[in-house]
């Protein structure tokens, strides 16, 4: 997903997990992705909460840029 949306010349991935799910958080940033700091409740899950996560990327094919928590 990562190649195929630089290829296509996409700045920026962005996503929103549940906070509860420590095992795709790690995932995740083991990927590149950051937190961005905002939560928002889950639309379908009462009482489940969501934490948006950003990976820049290079839309000309070098390696993506770190991230760093914007918390």
């Amino acid at each position: 997903m990562i190649a195929w949306a630089e290829r296509r010349g996409f700045a920026l991935l962005t996503l929103r997990v549940t906070e509860t799910s420590e095992p795709a958080i790690r995932l995740y940033r083991s990927l590149g992705f950051a937190e961005l700091g905002c939560r928002k409740p889950h639309a379908h899950l009462p009482g489940i909460w969501e934490v948006a996560m950003a990976l820049p990327l290079d839309p000309c094919g070098h390696e993506p840029p770190s991230a760093h928590c914007g918390a």
